[in-house]
């Protein structure tokens, strides 16, 4: 089974939500004030955040492990 954090890495932008959910499905959780914070916790422990203004372009996506938190793909300005 493909590693759902190197999928995440290989996505080219503009990245967008339906790529994110090709790969993860649908979010868990909605954790944003503002913007979208879509959070999915994956079987691995780690917990996958993807922020989006309009649940349609995304702006960044961060990973969170034992290692700590780690930037998989951020929006160019």
């Amino acid at each position: 089974m493909p590693d759902p954090i190197e999928q995440l890495r290989a996505l080219h932008a503009p990245v967008a939500m339906t790529d994110v959910e090709a790969i993860l499905g649908k979010p868990q959780a909605d954790i944003g004030s503002g913007i979208h914070i879509y959070t999915y916790a994956l079987a691995s422990g780690a917990m996958v955040r993807v922020g989006t203004p309009d649940a349609q372009h995304v702006m960044y996506i961060t990973v969170i492990d034992g290692s700590g938190k780690q930037v998989i793909y951020q929006q160019a300005p």
